[in-house]
Parts: structure tokens; sequence; C-alpha cells
């Protein structure tokens, strides 16, 4: 995404920043922030859709799965934008609680913390 717009980092921090707008129905107009940095999302990543798959060989394995499958539909690249926005958004909003829920899991597996410590036990330090 960085090379069709350097910006996209910080479109996406500006999204983040301001998503709670969306989850509670926010109109538009008195969220522009967000859908002026949703709209700046979605115009680099339907320019990205544009190039073809085999020039874009950095593409994430899922994101590149997830548009052929899409393009068998037959949908323009903004279309391929929305669906796999939502992927993105949705794998990076819920990476905090993927990490909380798997630490509490290990933690109340006995079996499964003990074959951890093993497993790290040559690169861990106990100081």
């Amino acid at each position: 995404m960085a090379t069709v717009d350097p910006q996209f980092v910080f479109y996406y921090f500006a999204f983040e920043e301001a998503a709670w707008k969306m989850l509670h129905q926010f109109p538009e107009f008195l969220a522009q922030d967000l859908y002026g940095a949703a709209e700046s999302i979605l115009t680099t990543m339907s320019r990205y859709y544009d190039i073809p798959q085999s020039q874009r060989p950095d593409t994430v394995p899922m994101f590149k799965k997830s548009e052929t499958e899409i393009r068998t539909l037959g949908p323009p690249s903004r279309d391929v934008a929305i669906m796999t926005f939502m992927l993105f958004w949705g794998s990076n909003n819920n990476a905090h609680i993927i990490c909380f829920w798997t630490i509490a899991h290990i933690l109340t597996s006995p079996s499964l913390l003990a074959s951890l410590r093993k497993e790290t036990a040559p690169v861990v330090r106990e100081d």
C-alpha cells in the first residue's frame, strides 16, 4: 500500500482513532474524520488492486487468496477494496483480544504452560 500512497498508514491510524463513531452510527457530518479516513483508505486500496497481482508479490497470502476469490465474482477494484478492508480492519482491531485470550488459555492450562516453558527454556533466563 505504501508504494501506492505513502500516507496509507496515517489514514489507517486516523480511521482507528475515529472508528468508535462508526460503531455508534454517527452520521457523516459528525464524523468527517472517520469518513474521510475511510475514503482515503479505500481509494488507496482500490488503486492497489488495480495493479495486477503478478506485480504485487509482497501481498500477504490471506489477502491474495481473498482477492482471488472475490475477483471470481467480477467486482471492480473498489468493491474488492471494501471487502478486503473489512478483513484488514478486523484482523488488526482484534489483535489485543486474541493476545489476551491466548495468554489466558496458556495460564489456565498447566500442561500447555509447562510445554511452553520447556520449549523456551534454552533462550529464557530466570533473573
